[in-house]
């Protein structure tokens, strides 16, 4: 949002808030969490604590419950939101300490508010078009939308057509009905002298529970029960020499081929779970190569429409796996005309998508915590799982999903390994000029959303060249053909190889496969037009 309006993030203010209370929570820039406002005492509950038939939450989530010492005409005294937050805790600000949160996940209780958008106005205008003397109630029965209409002059042959009506006229019904967020309308005509039904309405606006048991997915089938518990390779003939060791997480041996399969299912899975999606709904991603491929993957496995928006940049082996997998893919040719970037025109364009296809989705992998999260949850509890101590940690950064996450399991769980971010020359992200960069999926030319300074404890630059060596090296070397920013994270160990004590432990993340860059890292041709040099098959350790 920041790019699209020309101005920095922590220019944005992003509030949370509450009809009944008012404005609850601010975001910081600097901690990356919410922070309460004044005169709101927070309490973060379990489901143990409310009289209600609730699932149990997971181990960082509670329910919000809150007390307002700032109304006057209304004092809210321990109001329970049902809104689920994930890491409540309290965090030093000034060197007052102060309750916070992460992110919102959920609501629970008998008052979801998906349906917040439908207003039972809209129904009874529609109703009381063919039936004007009507009398309405709505609710939802047996996950149907049910509309109860009792009148004198009602014929049953105008069912159909209000039914129909609905339909067209309220786009949010239709396009819960297309997602299975519910099933149908019916409409349940009221004999004279029977007493009407009791409505599901609270302040003219429909609410639903969907039964999530009917519409969950099962990650551990086919394809997908593949995905992570990649191995780890000590890198022996490349770093025979050296007072350390280093070993690199094969991410690019995942079904889909790089490190984009954890977030991409766990994004698909946490929105099935949530309602957002359901069979039928098209998913829509602005994506440089490979998020597209490992979201083309799953939708396909799992009946799902895909759309990806590409630009230039995205190499001719991604568009080919892409349309092997059924992907549409939407090219954007202009680049964003006030930034020059490709970025933020593809993310016009997938809001205009958004707008133009009903039933349709963004994960929106910029921003989705489910991101970073897929990474916190697997990727570093792999690797300390095998390894135990590790003492350096090198991943490359373009969303800064992978890293985000990587750091938050470290510093959460008071591991002392150092986080080496590792970056495109002429990439944003840390503040640098933007310049050409020849490799997508490394760099960016805005500064993402999940990027913590915080958490990082070194920054590295390498040139497009330094990553082609890279490569080269890891694949003379010991026989592993990987990406681009696999390449740029070995070019940074030898950049920090005289700074590293003997006998440490280091981790590199190798993120994809080196087979989608074929015509370009891989290509001495290319190589040789766009550096003006040469690498020979037998040219020994050309990282060195």
């Amino acid at each position: 949002m920041a790019g699209m309006f020309g101005i920095e993030p922590r220019d944005i203010i992003d509030t949370y808030g509450s009809i009944e209370i008012g404005t609850i929570a601010y975001y910081s820039h600097d901690h990356g969490r919410y922070i309460f406002a004044d005169g709101i005492f927070a309490e973060g509950i379990g489901v143990h604590e409310l009289d209600e038939e609730v699932r149990p939450l997971r181990n960082n989530e509670s329910i919000l419950v809150l007390t307002s010492t700032v109304r006057r005409m209304l004092p809210a005294l321990r109001f329970v939101t049902y809104d689920v937050v994930r890491d409540f805790r309290p965090v030093m600000i000034d060197g007052v300490e102060q309750q916070s949160f992460e992110s919102i996940v959920k609501r629970v209780g008998q008052e979801l508010k998906h349906g917040e958008k439908i207003s039972l106005y809209d129904i009874e205008q529609v109703v009381y078009r063919h039936i004007e003397d009507a009398i309405i109630r709505v609710k939802v029965k047996n996950n149907a939308l049910s509309i109860y209409i009792k009148s004198k002059s009602v014929k049953h042959s105008i069912i159909p057509v209000i039914k129909e009506e609905i339909r067209e006229c309220i786009p949010e019904i239709g396009m819960m009905i297309r997602n299975h967020l519910l099933d149908d309308i019916e409409i349940i005509i009221v004999a004279k002298g029977e007493p009407l039904a009791s409505g599901q309405v609270k302040n003219k606006k429909l609410y639903y529970q969907k039964d999530k048991a009917k519409v969950d997915i099962n990650i551990q089938d086919g394809i997908l029960s593949t995905i992570g518990k990649t191995p780890l390779i000590k890198l022996d003939n490349l770093f025979q020499n050296s007072e350390f060791e280093v070993y690199a997480k094969m991410e690019l041996l995942n079904p889909g081929g790089s490190a984009k399969d954890r977030p991409a299912l766990r994004m698909i899975h946490e929105a099935w779970k949530e309602g957002k999606i359901g069979p039928g709904t098209t998913i829509i991603e602005s994506s440089s190569g490979n998020m597209a491929i490992s979201l083309a993957m799953i939708c396909q496995y799992l009946g799902l429409r895909f759309i990806s928006v590409v630009d230039p940049r995205t190499t001719t082996t991604n568009l080919q796996i892409l349309k092997a997998l059924t992907a549409k893919i939407d090219f954007v040719s202009e680049p964003d005309p006030e930034t020059g970037e490709y970025l933020p025109a593809r993310l016009n364009r997938v809001q205009r998508l958004l707008e133009e296809i009903p039933g349709s989705y963004w994960p929106n992998q910029y921003a989705n915590a489910n991101n970073y999260l897929s990474h916190y949850h697997t990727t570093m509890k792999e690797i300390v799982t095998e390894l135990g101590e590790v003492d350096y940690l090198f991943c490359s950064v373009s969303t800064c999903g992978t890293i985000r996450g990587l750091a938050e399991y470290v510093r959460d769980h008071g591991l002392k390994t150092r986080i080496v971010a590792v970056d495109a020359e002429g990439s944003s992200i840390f503040g640098g000029n933007k310049e050409k960069r020849r490799f997508p999926g490394l760099g960016a030319g805005i500064v993402p959303p999940f990027c913590r300074t915080d958490l990082i404890d070194r920054i590295v630059h390498v040139s497009d060249l330094d990553i082609v060596k890279g490569c080269r090296a890891l694949a003379q070397n010991e026989s592993i053909l990987a990406g681009a920013s696999s390449g740029a994270n070995l070019a940074a160990v030898r950049r920090m190889e005289q700074e590293m004590a003997p006998g440490s432990v280091c981790a590199v993340i190798l993120h994809d496969k080196g087979e989608r860059y074929l015509d370009t890292v891989y290509s001495d041709p290319w190589i040789q037009n766009e550096f003006g040099q040469e690498f020979s098959p037998d040219g020994g350790d050309v990282l060195a």
